[in-house]
């Protein structure tokens, strides 16, 4: 288990509060908005089979034609990776399977 992530206002550490099992399938998905609300960062592990990421822009919102990764674009992630995704990153990434469909177990703390 890593460290508690710190909120860098006050130096106290993040506290985990949901976590959710997210189904990557052939349509991009974000991050689901309700579990994610308020969140400060979130932390997934990619389960199953490889995934792709990749980011909306700041003036496009997610679900933009351009944006969305595909099973060839974007930024791989291989079973077992975990990454952590923080601030209006949050918002604005989208995952997509590369072949089979996967899960990303993710926790979110603020």
């Amino acid at each position: 288990m890593a460290d508690a992530p710190w909120n860098t206002l006050d130096g106290s550490p993040l506290a985990a509060f949901a976590e959710e099992a997210l189904t990557v399938s052939s349509t991009s998905v974000p991050f689901t908005a309700a579990t994610r609300a308020n969140a400060k960062l979130a932390v997934f592990q990619v389960q199953v089979a490889p995934v792709r990421s990749r980011m909306g822009t700041f003036t496009q919102p997610p679900g933009t034609a351009g944006t969305d990764p595909t099973a060839t674009v974007g930024k791989l992630h291989n079973v077992g990776d975990q990454v952590a995704v923080w601030g209006n990153d949050l918002q604005g990434i989208e995952f997509i399977r590369t072949g089979a469909d996967s899960t990303l177990f993710c926790t979110y703390y603020r």
